[in-house]
């Protein structure tokens, strides 16, 4: 028991350190998204830093499952930290000397994307390693409540803190968390997997092994299943999200705290939905954790915000879609720790990023466009969209943006039924038995 003890207090610090960062980042976050949108007047750029951003991550997650199976997980999780770090240091300086432009933050957008890319897998690979099987979902509760519990508070006091020390002001916070965080993985060590049989077929050249995730993934078809489940889920959330913040600036005036609320309490709801299943457990099938959050709560808080012109509306809409990723992200998280050897964990992990999330730029891609010059006109002028849905979603500014929303929930919902359709992914807890390994204590450095 104290040994358990030990290696959750372990993860518990090296979290901890984690959503410190997270919310420095987010606070940057919060703060470029208005200055984007103030400068431009479109929601296009917006979505251009997140494809530069995702794009990036899903570039290099191949490859950084490989490197994190072959080396030490530690030392990536510090080095991707200290990259990101940099480009954060090189939009505090360029915006210092008023040289800020949107490009240069689609560039660091995708530095920052490249560098999680290798930080995520570290640290998702490391969970098998530092605590027993059965706190699985409890340990993906706590990664996945990372950013929402750093994005409860990050607009909040950024919104507060932009007017007394401006931007730069903010940027200096970011970049003081993410020593921080680094600080925390000086403290322990994190150990090594044992080589599995799955893991010694794997070994190969560089390129060999990055691939090796895939096709173990295309291999098994209850993974690939609930993959797949995941990537459609992305590509609906993906629509609305790169258009969440501007939907509230369209109708509530130009109002920045109103924002920070919404983000806030979306936040909220994921920090809510972790807590549940961390102190929970989840379901005893996690499928079914995926089946609830796509099939239910998603939809309500994507109907809600759809048709709702009011503050608390908008405020239960957003929670709403906040707990659903906990169900969703947990669930699925702790299939793959579950199901697959930790020694491959790292290359498992990273191709099941880029098959779920390969979509997420793809929405960006065309779903910003398609509001800035189809849904958007379309809803405000004469035209048949408008005469279809303004009884229901207005003709004011936003009402485009509310149209992609309430799209994505009969969608959703859609989505959800499939789910019960498929027998590789609806049985894949009784198709698929678990990988048993016994974590190993991390030492203090």
């Amino acid at each position: 028991m104290v040994e358990e003890s030990k290696k959750m207090f372990t993860f518990i610090t090296i979290w901890s350190g984690q959503v410190t960062s997270l919310t420095g980042t987010s606070m940057t976050a919060f703060a470029m998204t208005i200055w984007i949108f103030r400068k431009t007047g479109q929601v296009t750029p917006l979505a251009l830093v997140g494809i530069f951003s995702y794009g990036a991550m899903m570039a290099l997650s191949p490859l950084a499952g490989t490197i994190v199976d072959r080396g030490n997980r530690r030392l990536i999780m510090i080095k991707a930290d200290l990259v990101g770090g940099v480009a954060t240091i090189c939009i505090f300086l360029l915006y210092t000397f008023d040289k800020l432009e949107v490009w240069h933050l689609c560039v660091s957008a995708a530095v920052a994307g490249g560098s999680n890319a290798f930080h995520l897998t570290a640290f998702t690979s490391s969970v098998s390693m530092l605590i027993p099987k059965k706190h699985f979902t409890r340990a993906s509760s706590m990664i996945t409540m990372t950013e929402p519990a750093s994005q409860i508070f990050a607009p909040i006091i950024a919104g507060a803190l932009i007017a007394p020390i401006g931007i730069k002001g903010v940027i200096i916070i970011d970049i003081a968390s993410f020593l921080f965080a680094v600080g925390t993985l000086l403290a322990f060590t994190i150990p090594q997997p044992p080589i599995s049989t799955e893991g010694q077929v794997s070994k190969g050249n560089l390129l060999e092994e990055s691939l090796f995730g895939f096709k173990y993934l295309l291999s098994n078809s209850s993974l690939l299943a609930v993959t797949l489940l995941v990537s459609c889920k992305n590509l609906l959330d993906s629509f609305v999200l790169v258009v969440q913040g501007p939907l509230i600036l369209l109708r509530t005036n130009d109002s920045a705290g109103m924002m920070a609320s919404v983000l806030s309490i979306e936040s909220m709801g994921g920090l809510v939905g972790g807590l549940l299943l961390g102190f929970w457990g989840g379901p005893k099938k996690k499928i079914h954790g995926i089946q609830i959050g796509i099939g239910i709560i998603s939809p309500i808080g994507l109907g809600v915000m759809a048709i709702s012109t009011m503050p608390a509306l908008w405020f239960f809409a957003a929670f709403c879609f906040g707990v659903q990723v906990p169900f969703i992200v947990n669930s699925y998280r702790a299939i793959l720790l579950s199901k697959t050897p930790p020694d491959i964990h790292g290359r498992v992990i990273a191709a099941a990023r880029v098959i779920s999330a390969i979509s997420i730029p793809l929405s960006m891609l065309f779903g910003a466009p398609l509001i800035d010059y189809i849904f958007e006109p379309a809803m405000t002028n004469e035209t048949i969209l408008s005469d279809l849905f303004a009884p229901l979603l207005g003709t004011d500014p936003g009402s485009g943006i509310s149209l992609m929303y309430l799209l994505s929930c009969i969608l959703c919902v859609m989505l959800g039924c499939l789910s019960f359709l498929i027998p590789a992914a609806r049985d894949i807890d009784s198709l698929l038995s678990d990988y048993e390994v016994e974590p190993v204590l991390a030492e203090r450095n």
